[in-house]
């Protein structure tokens, strides 16, 4: 992945200083090469976010050689693509400013985002945590899930954060002849399915890393107990695997990952492979 962090606000945004809270707090525990992106709808605002912007700059004391400050007009999920182009990064946004009854409908346009970046996306939708303590980690079977390993190692690590490990079991679907996966934990881990394989593979990379992680299962469909989960306990992030793909039907469709930013209560990172 690109060491390269972006963080996205709209101008006229109420979410824009909980936007700006998580990306800082996320560029300093990183200490990458961060954009400050500006989006503005009027043209005669852009000389103003600018300057907030590079005031905020300037306030990151020792390390503010490593931000830069840019504002962009216009429609703001093509400005963002526009800008990010092909990195592998890191995108931090919000809502971006679409109306609550089209959200409702269509979601926010940071899922749109979803179908073209190859970066991966970190969703704030409401309120930012002051500090990422407790991470909740959903992973498959799928390979990309081994990329949202990762970005779980990297930022628990980064941030001294406790993640909980989730797998759910969905008896619907998980293929006979690997046999039919546990519901309990102890026999979960025991099997040799692939989903117990990956997990068993996700935990021990987590734990070698000295990460302070619980396994967890739950049984149903896997979008409904992601986010049962999120509700249970007091959890700052949540992290998900997403695959890029140019499909047209892929992007129309849409999968968890779209759905769960759909849903999300608290800041959700989508994490991307190719």
């Amino acid at each position: 992945m690109d060491t390269k962090l972006f963080i996205c606000v709209r101008d006229q945004s109420q979410n824009m200083p909980s936007v700006l809270q998580m990306g800082l707090y996320f560029a300093q525990a990183l200490e990458w090469e961060t954009l400050l992106l500006g989006l503005s709808d009027e043209p005669n605002n852009t000389n103003d976010l600018q300057i907030r912007l590079e005031d905020v700059r300037n306030q990151l004391h020792g390390n503010w050689d490593r931000f830069s400050v840019q504002t962009m007009n216009g429609d703001p999920g093509n400005a963002i693509l526009a800008c990010v182009g092909k990195s592998t990064g890191l995108v931090v946004t919000g809502p971006l400013g679409r109306a609550p009854l089209l959200r409702r409908w269509w979601g926010p346009i940071a899922g749109d985002l979803l179908g073209e970046l190859r970066s991966s996306l970190l969703f704030v939708p409401g309120e930012a945590p002051p500090a990422i303590r407790h991470i909740l980690l959903a992973i498959g079977a799928l390979n990309y899930s081994s990329i949202a390993v990762e970005w779980g190692l990297l930022l628990a690590r980064a941030v001294n954060a406790s993640v909980t490990l989730l797998h759910v079991v969905h008896p619907h679907t998980n293929d006979p002849s690997t046999m039919q996966a546990p519901t309990n934990l102890a026999d979960f881990l025991a099997s040799e399915t692939i989903f117990a394989r990956n997990f068993r593979n996700a935990l021990a990379r987590l734990q070698e890393q000295r990460v302070d992680v619980a396994p967890r299962i739950r049984v149903g469909h896997p979008l409904q107990e992601i986010l049962a989960e999120m509700d249970s306990t007091e959890y700052d992030l949540l992290i998900l695997g997403s695959h890029y793909s140019a499909s047209h039907f892929a992007q129309l469709v849409g999968g968890i990952s779209q759905s769960a930013v759909r849903e999300a209560t608290i800041p959700i990172l989508v994490t991307r492979s190719r």
